[in-house]
């Protein structure tokens, strides 16, 4: 065990002295700190401003080939061909394929007639309708009058209508008719 046989003023000083040489301690700790601190955040600036300078380069570089006269005609045609393309899948979209149709109509159609003439116009955009001519030759009336009777069985053909002059004769019958057709 250790006594202390200082005065009491003695204990005291030496008491704040070692308090003081503590705080002197901490003090030089946390300067160093802060030095470190501005070191490290100073070097954080230069690298930014590097980066900054370096990126403004690019910048201008990028800037320079954008406003190359090529490079304007490049991308000219590639927006004429983007529109182009555009163009030709709306084409593609609302096409409307005509050979089920044909599979249709000859498979309702006796063996007796004969088409001269079809014409074709699409209604509207939006639907898939169609108005459709068909001019032909019939052997006889009575073919002619089942190959009427079979299209109105069919969903897909609306409004046949034939010319009365279709109906005259009753041999070697020339017809003409016109209907409509989905084409879903």
């Amino acid at each position: 065990m250790f006594i202390n046989l200082l005065p009491q003023k003695q204990k005291r000083e030496l008491k704040e002295e070692e308090i003081w040489k503590r705080v002197f301690i901490i003090l030089i700790f946390i300067l160093i700190f802060i030095i470190f601190l501005i070191l490290i955040l100073y070097s954080l600036k230069l690298y930014i401003i590097s980066k900054n300078e370096s990126l403004k380069t690019v910048l201008e570089q990028k800037e320079e080939e954008l406003n190359d006269p090529q490079f304007q005609n490049f991308k000219k045609l590639i927006i004429e061909t983007n529109q182009e393309l555009s163009k030709t899948q709306q084409f593609w979209q609302e096409q409307i394929l005509v050979i089920p149709f044909f599979e249709k109509i000859s498979a309702l159609t006796p063996e007796s007639i004969y088409f001269k003439s079809f014409s074709f116009q699409k209604i509207s955009q939006e639907i898939t309708f169609a108005q459709i001519h068909l001019s032909g030759w019939a052997a006889n009336r009575e073919d002619l009058f089942y190959f009427r009777e079979e299209l109105k069985k069919e969903e897909s053909f609306k409004e046949i209508s034939f010319l009365p002059s279709s109906w005259i004769e009753s041999t070697n019958v020339n017809f003409s008719l016109s209907f409509k057709y989905d084409f879903k």
